[in-house]
């Protein structure tokens, strides 16, 4: 059944009596680092917090509370598990994983472990999930965060997840509305391109967002995305506007004929494909009047001033924003918050919670090819083994690779760790005969702004030079971009998806390449 937010009289009166500077700040949603200073006063609608530990987000998500006029929504995203923004929260492989494993009852898990650890560290909205289809290798943001590469699997998966969120007390969001994963650019720094035309994106994202949108789905985040198949080139810069500020796409598509009624969250505003596109307060007051409601991320400093001015031009009426704080006051009204009526949080059961995850990684590990036939390989005592780390940071994920060499030592005394900056170095002791076997860790992944989610850089020149063709097995295991393996599907002879590695992946790789815990076929 589809969610909606009727207006209550409660929300009516409250908001009658804010002034306008009230007005916008319950229509914002800033963004907070745990351990500064707490403001003595704040009256924002919604809270962001950044990661960190389940005591320090609790003690400061209270500390912002008590200084809210009305109870915030309080937010972080938590796109595949509560481990992405809780850092002692449980870790989940990825939202792909769930994908791969083919398991929506696993997916559903994963979206309820986020509920009930997000919960009891003070959340209670989730900017999830990504239900983007990872349709092209190159698209820099989709990778591991979609549920798959076809629309069933990404419907399938991302519902489930959104259950188990919703049915255990926290908001999801759908994102990124029209539908990331067909473009090669980031919205953190231009405007990608939804390219299907209007029957494929019926039959395609449009598909996933309606199931979702039917299914009760209680938010929904735009991208900073366009899709011309339903809209109108910009007469002011003469391409299509991204999602975030187009009337056509988020009143008229998303709002009317799809019916969504839930509350619209911009993605951050200080993103490229929003910013970048024309001034972000232009950009901001053009998403409230196109049919938004909260605002991720606005300025600190300058975003009551701003709007203020564009109140004053008309570029923003006084009715909007008096129509989304009422829809804002509405939901926390439906919601119980603002008489604290909600359940009291559950102490989670993490030992579950883990084990859930390891269900996960143990159906989702895969060898994508093995052309040599090398696995099973038997590793005794006195094998040689390298550890070479292929990473653009590969000081970032040395719990892993510590993880991985403490299982191989278990078999083996001689683990080495090689991490050069060239690719000389690895070719010289390869064919130097140093090593009876070479595993090798690839750390591809995405990030904000970096343009691409597979090896660049200095990095990607460590896969010069042939040494993995030089004689000696080398097993290839890919911790996160899955797409790695078409880019260098020549050299890479044996290689391991691990759809978002966690430590327990290290081990489970281990039993898998030494034959004591067989790999699922594909």
């Amino acid at each position: 059944m589809k969610f909606t937010i009727p207006i209550t009289k409660r929300a009516i009166d409250i908001v009658a009596d804010m002034d306008v500077e009230s007005l916008l700040h319950q229509i914002a949603c800033p963004q907070i680092f745990t351990g500064r200073e707490t403001p003595s006063t704040n009256s924002s609608g919604a809270l962001f917090f950044h990661a960190s530990s389940r005591v320090e987000l609790a003690a400061d998500i209270d500390k912002y509370k008590s200084v809210c006029t009305l109870p915030p929504l309080i937010t972080t995203d938590m796109e595949s598990g509560p481990g992405d923004m809780i850092t002692d929260g449980t870790k989940f492989p990825s939202l792909m994983s769930a994908g791969v494993a083919g398991d929506e009852k696993l997916a559903y898990e994963m979206g309820k472990a986020a509920a009930i650890e997000g919960r009891y560290a003070g959340f209670n909205w989730s900017l999830s999930p990504c239900a983007d289809v990872a349709a092209i290798a190159d698209s820099p943001m989709v990778s591991l965060r979609s549920a798959g590469n076809d629309f069933d699997t990404v419907i399938k998966i991302t519902s489930a997840y959104i259950k188990g969120l919703q049915e255990n007390g926290m908001i999801a969001t759908a994102k990124h509305f029209p539908g990331d994963g067909f473009d090669i650019y980031d919205q953190h720094l231009t405007v990608p391109q939804n390219p299907q035309s209007e029957d494929e994106w019926k039959n395609g994202s449009g598909k996933v967002f309606q199931k979702l949108i039917d299914d009760g789905v209680m938010a929904v985040m735009p991208g900073h995305i366009s899709l011309p198949a339903f809209d109108e080139i910009d007469s002011r810069t003469g391409f299509y506007p991204p999602a975030s500020i187009s009337k056509k796409l988020l009143t008229t598509l998303l709002k009317e004929k799809m019916g969504f009624d839930g509350l619209i969250v911009s993605d951050a505003v200080n993103m490229g494909g929003f910013a970048g596109y024309i001034n972000r307060f232009d950009a901001t007051a053009e998403f409230l009047e196109a049919g938004g409601d909260i605002v991720l991320f606005p300025h600190p400093e300058y975003f009551v001033k701003e709007m203020k001015i564009r109140l004053e031009n008309g570029m923003i009426k006084k009715e909007t924003l008096i129509n989304r704080a009422r829809r804002v006051v509405s939901l926390k009204d439906k919601l119980g918050l603002l008489d604290d009526n909600i359940k009291s949080p559950v102490k989670p059961d993490k030992k579950y919670h883990e084990k859930i995850s390891k269900k996960i990684v143990d159906k989702c590990v895969r060898v994508i090819r093995d052309r040599d036939n090398i696995l099973p390989v038997k590793i005794e005592k006195t094998t040689r083994i390298a550890h070479v780390v292929i990473s653009m940071h590969p000081n970032d994920e040395t719990h892993l690779y510590d993880a991985l060499e403490n299982e191989l030592k278990t078999i083996s005394n001689n683990v080495e760790r090689l991490v050069y900056d060239y690719p000389e170095g690895i070719f010289e002791r390869v064919y130097g005969k140093e090593f009876d076997l070479v595993i090798c860790s690839i750390s591809a992944k995405h990030d904000y702004g970096t343009n691409v989610a597979r090896l660049s850089g200095p990095a990607a020149r460590l896969m010069m030079t042939g040494w993995m063709k030089l004689g000696t097995p080398v097993i290839f295991i890919n911790h996160f971009h899955p797409f790695i393996t078409s880019e260098y599907k020549f050299s890479t002879d044996t290689i391991i998806n691990t759809f978002g590695s966690t430590v327990y992946s290290m081990k489970r790789v281990v039993l898998g390449i030494t034959g004591l815990q067989p790999f699922l076929s594909e």
